[in-house]
């Protein structure tokens, strides 16, 4: 019974302070503002540019084709979130 109260005081002492800094550190903050932005041609080629270029989030979400060499980007399923 001594062995599991010294256990769990000292897990106690070790995770108590990581506990007690995490809620003083993050307290809960306002909900994020309602923001509108409007959907310029000039912010929609830049969103495509760090879609293909930059990011390559294109990359994973678009179907592939595995028969052919190097696994092409199937054409018509750029930026689709293929699951499974």
């Amino acid at each position: 019974m001594r062995k599991a109260l010294k256990y769990l005081g000292t897990v106690a002492g070790v995770l108590g302070p990581f506990v007690l800094y995490f809620f003083l550190k993050y307290p809960e903050v306002n909900k994020p503002s309602d923001l509108k932005v409007e959907a310029t041609p000039d912010r929609l080629a830049r969103g495509r540019y760090l879609a293909d270029h930059v990011a390559v989030c294109i990359d994973c979400h678009s179907e592939r084709n595995t028969a052919l060499w190097s696994a092409p980007i199937v054409p018509g399923t750029e930026g689709r979130i293929s699951i499974g």
